[in-house]
């Protein structure tokens, strides 16, 4: 009985074999078989080409979790649509030209008078920016004039009416709608527009909010007096903020 059995199963092992095309001998390690891929494979292929590989490969890297099929057995044909080496090649060019693409325009691009002075230093055999300079490079630098000009058009007082309940502000005035009112208001006085832009982006311009407690203030919250000094670099000035109830 059990050598029927053993023998029931080894017929059952050699059909499973001739079905697969399988075949676990020396000779056919060295040989390669035709297999179909059903996922992309980098160093092999791509899904739905038709490739050669060893068997070893197949059985343990490509056949798992459906990865291929066996193409080399008599009766077999591809389960998905085919995809030529050429095709399979083209759309490998095309995606690597497209991420080259990418890394091109990621790259930082110069800022024209930046540009421009690192092409006038080059034709004088000047010394170059180093990195740290140019990543302390401030396009919305201002001239003195410039500064002067500015700080002498900012406004003196900003008042505000809002609804309140028990002198708290239903809305609090947030810090940047606070700063976009000083912007809006010294761009009716100043002419120059792009000097008023300059400066509200410049990284040496900043905002402090402060109320009698003397406290900086992320918002303003209550009725009452408040004040913003506005600084760059070596310059300030105190603007008045004044909440009252609508």
């Amino acid at each position: 009985m059990f050598s029927r059995t053993s023998s029931h199963v080894l017929q059952a092992a050699k059909a499973e074999l001739n079905k697969t095309g399988v075949r676990y001998t020396a000779q056919s390690k060295k040989n390669r078989i035709e297999v179909q891929l059903l996922k992309d494979f980098p160093g092999v292929g791509v899904r739905g080409q038709v490739v050669s590989v060893k068997p070893s490969a197949m059985t343990n890297r490509l056949y798992p979790n459906n990865g291929a099929v066996y193409l080399n057995y008599k009766g077999a044909e591809p389960v998905i649509p085919v995809v030529s080496k050429q095709a399979a090649l083209t759309a490998a060019a095309a995606l690597k030209s497209a991420q080259k693409q990418k890394e091109k325009q990621n790259k930082v691009k110069l800022n024209p008078i930046l540009k421009n002075e690192i092409e006038q230093s080059k034709k004088k055999g000047e010394t170059l920016l180093s990195l740290d300079d140019l990543l302390a490079f401030d396009v919305n630098d201002l001239t003195k004039d410039q500064l002067e000009l500015v700080f002498a058009k900012l406004p003196k007082k900003i008042v505000f009416v809002k609804k309140s309940t028990d002198k708290v502000l239903q809305s609090p005035l947030e810090k940047t709608f606070i700063i976009n009112q000083i912007e809006s208001t010294l761009s009716r006085y100043l002419k120059e527009k792009d000097i008023v832009s300059k400066f509200f982006n410049s990284s040496a311009t900043t905002f402090t909010i402060k109320g009698d407690s003397d406290e900086e203030l992320a918002s303003i919250s209550k009725l009452g007096a408040y004040y913003v000094n506005v600084e760059h670099q070596e310059q300030s000035q105190l603007i008045s903020v004044i909440v009252n109830e609508k």
